[in-house]
């Protein structure tokens, strides 16, 4: 190998680098596509699974539907919209 890499000018040798960065990236970026995929199907799993939980131990107290409702949506965070005005955007 050493022996092939010595007899390559050194426009070659960069050619086979940037192929080979190229490829690369590409498969780590493919790699880390399905990671991410992976880990939010996990996420969203196992956040059904704790609110089944909540749910049943809320049936189990005897609360009624529109409690339960009301538990539910005061649990769920939103990140409220940030406003711009005019003055803002222009400036």
């Amino acid at each position: 190998m050493l022996e092939w890499l010595s007899q390559q000018n050194a426009g070659q040798l960069i050619a086979i680098l940037a192929i080979s960065g190229g490829i690369t990236v590409a498969v780590v970026s493919v790699l880390s596509g399905a990671w991410v995929r992976v880990r939010r199907a996990e996420f969203l799993a196992q956040q059904a699974e704790t609110d089944a939980a909540l749910k049943q131990q809320m049936i189990e107290r005897g609360m009624s539907a529109d409690e339960i409702e009301r538990v539910l949506a005061a649990g769920v965070s939103r990140k409220p919209k940030k406003e711009t005005n005019a003055e803002e955007r222009v400036g």
